[in-house]
């Protein structure tokens, strides 16, 4: 014990390690003095709520839960100057105990310190996770990993209330954060069916797939130059490709429609659906969401922009710009998702790997369609449990943890901007990261990388199918015949 203890204090040396390093190079986004483009309001307001001041801005306010330590440190003398120095450190400081709490979840599910370790590290050496807490401090992200990372261990130990309460406020950290704890409350771990069986219906993938392209139907109030001038203020879209976006669009929800179809005709998702604990969570999170309804303000101040709408402009501003977005994003975890995913069912060589799975594959329409990838981060440590959980993982998770170490060092060797009129590497890099505003010629790079990408790693998976025997349930009990899914 004094062993494991030793080495989870090492692990979060090494998480407040890697900060400090990435901190030093990158230094604060030179943008209000390091509070960034949204960030600029969060400190505004967080100097308002400490002299008991009340914003009008529902939309923003709903995300202040992530910096109460930060409204009680000018309350008691901070200055508002310190608050994005204050605000980095502390996100340092949380995640590397989400760290601590992800790397535990795993060790539990698998009972290997190696997975376990190796998956925290494709976590930590990522964008979201090592950048922009530090250099972009006055953002909610750093919580919604947190509380995505909790989740997942309160999931691994079967902590029902914790999970519930995770959903609850969820709301108050940033949207989309409450559907995470939802899917672990509705697939708990501890309920262990025979191996996975997906079935095929096609009275099940039709309405299916009219769904999916139902949601396509607003498409066409769309016009080109609302296209070519999304994000506003930029002409980054190319509407002369919107046949070609439209196709993507459609394959990919077709693709979610037939892995949906493969789940929902199958026994494995009704076997372990918790209806109780779901059932309980949403009414919790529904009780949530009536309480921001109540407590803001929703007639005057920022509502937020428009999401069905957004949502479209970024699905149509270039072909297949979202996905390519969350690759650039999350790295190569992403990528194999939709190879698990969307792939052959035999891909998934584990059943313990179903609930990240089917979580990942309930929120894909979102990230089909939206590309400002940082909307999505909490469900960003879905990824790597899902290659951890998964039979081929260890080797998986050596390629992420090596392509995690070369991200890393690229990121050490970004030279800073000195203010938003002196663009440094640093500051383009965070462009690029940025989905919608990222540069079209970088679009089309990453385009070819994560067309390359799936194309290896679809061809790894083929050739890999059958390499090892079944797998032993949780009960030690190994299946007779093969793995329908190996």
């Amino acid at each position: 014990m004094s062993g494991r203890r030793a080495g989870y204090a090492g692990l979060f040396l090494l998480c407040l390690l890697l900060h400090a390093l990435v901190w030093l190079k990158t230094g604060f986004i030179p943008v209000e003095g390091g509070a960034g483009f949204d960030g600029m309001y969060y400190r505004q307001y967080i100097v308002e709520l400490a002299h008991g001041q009340w914003p009008h801005d529902p939309y923003r306010m709903m995300r202040m839960a992530g910096f109460a330590p930060a409204i009680l440190a000018v309350r008691l003398g901070l200055p508002a100057e310190g608050i994005v120095a204050f605000q980095a450190a502390l996100n340092a400081v949380t995640l590397a105990a989400a760290a601590l709490a992800f790397c535990s979840a795993i060790e539990r599910l698998t009972g290997r310190a190696r997975t376990a370790l190796l998956a925290t590290g494709a976590l930590l050496l990522s964008w979201p996770w090592a950048v922009m807490p530090v250099y972009y401090p006055l953002l909610s992200d750093h919580l919604a990993l947190a509380a995505s990372a909790l989740a997942l261990r309160a999931w691994s130990r079967g902590q029902i209330r914790l999970l519930q309460a995770l959903a609850a406020a969820g709301v108050f950290i940033m949207p989309g954060l409450s559907l995470v704890p939802l899917a672990l409350l509705a697939l708990p771990p501890d309920r262990q069916p025979a191996p996975l069986q997906p079935g095929w219906r096609w009275s099940v993938f039709a309405p299916l797939a009219l769904a999916a392209l139902a949601l396509l139907v607003p498409l066409h109030h769309l016009s080109d130059a609302q296209i070519l001038h999304h994000p506003e203020g930029n002409t980054l879209g190319q509407p002369g490709l919107r046949p070609l976006s439209m196709a993507a669009l459609v394959g990919a929800l077709l693709c979610v429609a037939a892995a949906w179809t493969r789940i929902l005709s199958g026994r494995t998702l009704w076997q372990r659906l918790a209806w109780r604990p779901l059932a309980a969570g949403v009414l919790l999170t529904g009780v949530a969401l009536a309480c921001a309804g109540l407590l803001l303000d929703w007639a005057q101040g920022f509502r937020g922009p428009s999401l069905a709408q957004n949502l479209l402009l970024q699905g149509m501003a270039a072909p297949a710009k979202p996905l390519v977005a969350h690759a650039v994003q999350f790295g190569p975890a992403f990528v194999l998702v939709l190879l698990y995913g969307c792939g052959p069912a035999r891909w998934v060589a584990s059943s313990r790997a179903f609930t990240p799975l089917a979580a990942l594959l309930a929120f894909l329409p979102l990230l089909v369609l939206g590309s400002e990838s940082r909307q999505w981060v909490c469900f960003f440590p879905l990824m790597p449990t899902l290659v951890a959980l998964n039979g081929q993982g260890t080797r998986a998770l050596v390629l992420l943890n090596a392509y995690g170490v070369a991200f890393i060092a690229v990121v050490l060797s970004l030279s800073r901007a000195g203010d938003i009129h002196q663009v440094g590497s640093m500051l383009w890099a965070y462009l690029v990261y940025s989905g919608p505003w990222m540069p079209q010629r970088v679009y089309l790079l990453a385009l070819a990388a994560t067309a390359a990408c799936l194309a290896a790693g679809a061809w790894v998976l083929a050739r890999r199918r059958g390499a090892s025997g079944p797998e032993p349930r949780a009960d030690g009990v190994t299946p007779r015949g093969p793995d329908p899914l190996a």
